[in-house]
């Protein structure tokens, strides 16, 4: 007969499993379950999961970025239709290039977004060190002509950038990676293994989300997510059997179905 399962008090029959008995591995569940992901999976920062990320896009964010690209584009041809239409017989000479920078950059802008951080937090450091080499660079290499005595663009043909910008994007990205790395790192170590369609799961995240818009103490917890069929050989190295699993500071402190107090009591756990 089959064994039903009330994963909402995770009992089964009269004893409440994961507590007070071994259980097996799920080591063989987790490769078959694995065999459905996509094989076109990136490995970042020790674990397996997608080069691009899915998620919703900020639309009240992006009606900004548009919003300041679009008086960006309008300030620009004011002060420039003039001078535009007197020397290029053209008052759109300037706003067209800029135009097409503009959507060019937007497109990026929306590549870029849809990275997985992680990604970004890997090359963080090389993209600084290839930053500071490129800032030598142009200091080293004489200016284009005796008028223009300044040392700001690099050129390679007819495409030219200055190296300072990009250095403005670098230094955000290796401060952002330094800070979540080493900021409060009395902080406990928090791993969330789950399953994407595991509707305990999401239970769990509902309540995590809850508990932190309840006690704004337990917003800054950072909780590593850990999905199984994903990540095979993360979930391997871990001793559970249901998910979802929580861990902290490396020991295991909850596993499967889970109620909002409890989940409030293992965000505490972390900031002991």
């Amino acid at each position: 007969m089959a064994q039903n399962y009330d994963f909402d008090t995770f009992t089964v029959g009269n004893k409440r499993a994961g507590r007070d008995e071994e259980r097996p591995r799920a080591s063989r569940q987790r490769a078959e379950r694995a065999e459905t992901v996509s094989e076109n999976r990136k490995t970042v920062l020790g674990g397996k999961m997608s080069f691009f990320q899915k998620g919703k896009l900020d639309i009240a964010f992006l009606a900004l970025v548009v919003l300041l690209m679009a008086i960006g584009l309008l300030c620009l041809f004011s002060s420039s239709y003039a001078y535009a239409l007197q020397n290029y017989d053209d008052s759109y000479h300037f706003i067209k290039k800029q135009a097409i920078f503009t959507v060019l950059g937007f497109i990026g802008m929306y590549l870029a977004s849809r990275i997985n951080y992680h990604v970004y937090r890997r090359c963080a450091w090389a993209i600084y060190g290839v930053t500071i080499v490129m800032l030598i660079v142009v200091l080293i290499i004489p200016p284009i002509s005796e008028d223009l005595n300044f040392h700001r663009w690099l050129y390679f043909g007819s495409f030219s950038f200055q190296p300072s910008e990009i250095a403005k994007f670098s230094i955000i990205l290796l401060f952002s990676h330094l800070i979540a790395k080493y900021y409060n790192t009395k902080m406990k170590e928090v791993k969330l293994f789950y399953l994407r369609e595991c509707p305990f799961c999401k239970k769990a995240f509902r309540y995590i989300q809850q508990a932190k818009e309840k006690h704004p103490e337990l917003a800054q917890v950072e909780i590593e997510l850990i999905e199984e069929s994903e990540q095979v050989e993360v979930a391997n190295s871990y001793d559970y059997y249901y998910v979802p699993t929580l861990y902290v500071a490396g020991e295991k402190v909850h596993e499967g179905g889970i109620f909002p107090d409890e989940v409030e009591q293992i965000l505490r756990q972390a900031l002991e």
